[in-house]
């Protein structure tokens, strides 16, 4: 605690208000043969419930007796191919232990209990009859150290005897020993008679778009890392290449002021149109056909002549 304090402050405040049990190895329960400060159990069962859970309750129920069902003929017809007395991990991560403890010394202190000198005056008390040791590895996980290890080679005893039951091949087979029956299916189910029909519940649909993602908790790591918002930000419009303005608000050819030019063109053809044609015929004539061609050639696409012509 005092370098998790030098580290922050509030994450060693935060530890504080939690119980000891639940985070920190040296308050964890024996009872339980585990030393993991995660949480896979629940990772994997969000993962094979993750096809079924947004379906209908029936759908979801049979999907989920399916996966149970195929997965305790799986791992019973795994179990039944294991070699040895141990699970194959079991058996190879203490296989990785009794290479380690050559290096330690034992003192025999008698009923079964050993002192164990790893060296720098660091020593260990095992109690063989108790399966316990003092670095209360071996009471966590269920599995012997080195220290015990290498009591268990004084006396010439096999460290496979010494591991809890619930590594044991013959336990693994007695969990995965019941199965799950088939059932038929909904077509051929039958019908109850003296019961109400059960009405689906009333859907309330919420306002906005419905959201796919998972809530995050708070402290919970971000792929995209936070979201930012757009207060400070500069538009930009990518037909007319500047920046300031959206497609409504362009100035340019684009958008907003496509009409008001249009209209500016009319009011010139309007005015050729209406001056005096006697002395300048030919050549208002020619001038305001120049300026139809051009107006038409600006509209867009589609688009009915103003003109009616």
């Amino acid at each position: 605690m005092s370098e998790m304090r030098s580290l922050s402050k509030s994450a060693e405040a935060w530890l504080h208000g939690k119980n000891p049990r639940t985070w920190s190895r040296a308050h964890f329960s024996t009872k339980h043969k585990s030393d993991l400060l995660l949480n896979n159990n629940s990772e994997c069962f969000n993962k094979i419930i993750l096809e079924a859970r947004d379906k209908p309750i029936l759908t979801m129920l049979e999907i989920i007796r399916r996966k149970v069902m195929t997965r305790l003929v799986s791992m019973r017809e795994a179990a039944e191919k294991y070699p040895g007395p141990l699970c194959p991990r079991i058996q190879k991560k203490l296989s990785e232990i009794v290479n380690q403890s050559n290096n330690v010394w034992q003192v025999y202190a008698g009923n079964e209990k050993y002192e164990v000198n790893c060296g720098l005056g660091n020593k260990y008390v095992v109690d063989l009859l108790n399966s316990s040791c003092s670095c209360r590895k071996w009471d966590f996980s269920g599995i012997p150290r080195k220290h015990a290890i290498s009591c268990m080679q004084l006396l010439a005893v096999s460290p496979e005897t010494y591991v809890n039951t619930c590594y044991i091949v013959t336990t693994q087979l007695n969990i995965y020993s019941h199965l799950i029956n088939p059932v038929k299916g909904p077509i051929q189910w039958e019908h109850a008679k003296d019961m109400e029909p059960i009405l689906p519940p009333m859907i309330r649909t919420p306002l906005g778009r419905p959201k796919q993602t998972r809530r995050k908790e708070v402290d919970e790591a971000r792929k995209s890392g936070p979201k930012l918002n757009k207060t400070g930000q500069q538009a930009n419009y990518t037909k007319c290449g500047k920046t300031g303005h959206n497609k409504r608000t362009c100035k340019g050819i684009f958008g907003g002021t496509q009409m008001a030019n249009q209209s500016s063109s009319l009011q010139i053809l309007n005015q050729a149109t209406s001056m005096d044609n006697t002395a300048s015929q030919p050549f208002l004539s020619q001038q305001s056909s120049n300026l139809l061609a051009n107006f038409r050639a600006k509209l867009p696409f589609k688009r009915n002549n103003p003109l009616g012509q």
